[in-house]
């Protein structure tokens, strides 16, 4: 109160950057596209990135930040799947702004191939050419043999085409069809074929054909006098 002074006194206020960083910008899309089977999918897209993952974020204080991943995760099918990379954004002073999440998706696009020994067909079915087909028909089952997924799945035919060439005495029927995984990718142009004939002999239909009666020769001339004739024979 008398005015005596004590100099040079001090007191200090602190604080920091306590704001962790924030989107702020477009964010990294992913890629899309990949070929892969779902088994392989973290395998076969780009490892995680962080110089992407940090696309868009920013520091309030307009300093550097950096992605850390957290976790990879694949979902959906070999049809249709999705690898997400779920990673934490921190900015110098250790602000962290978690749960950020970029994905990469793809598909299986191989068709199956055949890797195996393939149906060999039918032989010697009894058919006239025009039962060929119907005789010997497609049979999507044995279509599929020896034909596999590179992913593992199932496989299935489908007729594309119908093709009877060759006789009665010796035909052949080829099938062309399609061989298609369960995502629908196309092995196109794939046959086998069924072979055959017509085999049972003749046989009286109608009204055999009676003979001739009546000729006038001496038993020495008999087959000159009534001779054999093929033509009433088919009667």
């Amino acid at each position: 109160a008398c005015n005596n002074s004590l100099t040079g006194q001090t007191y200090s206020n602190t604080g920091s950057d306590q704001t962790a960083p924030s989107l702020t910008g477009t964010p990294y899309a992913g890629t899309s596209g990949t070929n892969a089977c779902l088994s392989m999918a973290a395998a076969s897209v780009p490892a995680f990135s962080p110089a992407n993952a940090i696309l868009g974020y920013t520091d309030n204080c307009g300093g550097s930040v950096t992605a850390t991943l957290t976790d990879t995760d694949v979902t959906g099918t070999d049809c249709s799947w999705t690898v997400t990379y779920t990673y934490t954004v921190k900015d110098v002073c250790n602000n962290s702004l978690t749960g950020q999440t970029y994905s990469l998706s793809g598909s299986d696009q191989t068709a199956p191939s055949l890797t195996g020994t393939p149906y060999a067909g039918t032989t010697g079915t009894n058919a006239c050419m025009a039962m060929a087909a119907t005789a010997a028909p497609f049979n999507a089952t044995n279509a599929i043999i020896g034909y596999t997924d590179n992913c593992g799945g199932a496989v299935t035919a489908t007729l594309t085409n119908t093709n009877v060439t060759g006789t009665d005495c010796n035909w052949t029927v080829t099938y062309t069809f399609t061989i298609k995984d369960a995502c629908n990718n196309a092995l196109t142009g794939q046959t086998y074929s069924n072979t055959g004939s017509d085999q049972p002999a003749p046989s009286p239909t109608g009204t055999a054909y009676a003979g001739t009666t009546g000729t006038n020769a001496c038993m020495a001339m008999a087959a000159t006098s009534a001779p054999f004739n093929a033509t009433s024979a088919i009667t």
